[in-house]
């Protein structure tokens, strides 16, 4: 399925399992929202609408990361950093995201992913991954490997998982951190993963 950005703006390819659906009233113009299900229970939503040029996150990844490190959520182990950067899509318009990991409402982990882009128009995409009726395989396959392959190691103060986890940039291990089977190394494995499909829809938006 395609769907412009913008009118007359650069095309986003988003796989077929995503599907449009309406938006409400209050929504701001020119919303588009798109949705999907799983059989198994994962799910992922996806809303995009231009925004303010003031209101765009920074273009730059090390000032992104240090603000979201700020965050309350994040202060507080709630929220944990996957993947911040800024770059250009394929057509040159800048872009800048950040793929945060959140304890799921009922169970599992919540992937929430907030790109915008500043082109002609500055539009935010914001989208979210939930597991389904199954959670933690992926983390008992990394767990498992990375043991049979001594990549951990004995725990320490400063490593209480030894080295099962830790942020991404500066290798803190206190919070709500990466964990090594959330790496994109095993993405091919797990295609149905909510993790996965949010890098993949970030694919498509760099491609776009």
């Amino acid at each position: 399925m395609q769907t412009s950005l913008w009118p007359g703006g650069p095309t986003l390819t988003l796989p077929d399992y995503w599907q449009p659906l309406g938006t409400l009233p209050d929504d701001p113009p020119d919303t588009q929202v798109f949705a999907f299900k799983f059989t198994d229970g994962a799910n992922g939503s996806l809303i995009m609408h231009p925004i303010p040029p003031d209101e765009a996150m920074p273009l730059d990844q090390q000032e992104l990361i240090d603000g979201l490190r700020g965050a309350r959520e994040v202060l507080a182990g709630q929220a944990g950093l996957i993947d911040v950067d800024a770059a250009r899509t394929a057509s040159g318009i800048p872009y800048v995201y950040s793929l945060m990991k959140i304890p799921g409402e009922h169970r599992g982990i919540h992937y929430n992913l907030t790109l915008h882009l500043v082109g002609d128009r500055t539009l935010q995409i914001r989208s979210g991954f939930d597991e389904g009726d199954v959670t933690g395989m992926r983390e008992a396959f990394a767990y498992e490997m990375a043991q049979r392959h001594n990549m951990l190691h004995e725990p320490t103060p400063d490593d209480p998982t030894g080295g099962w986890a830790h942020d991404p940039y500066d290798h803190s291990t206190t919070g709500f951190v990466m964990n090594m089977s959330e790496l994109s190394d095993f993405d091919q494995q797990f295609p149905g993963h909510p993790l996965t499909l949010a890098r993949e829809l970030l694919q498509n938006i760099a491609d776009s």
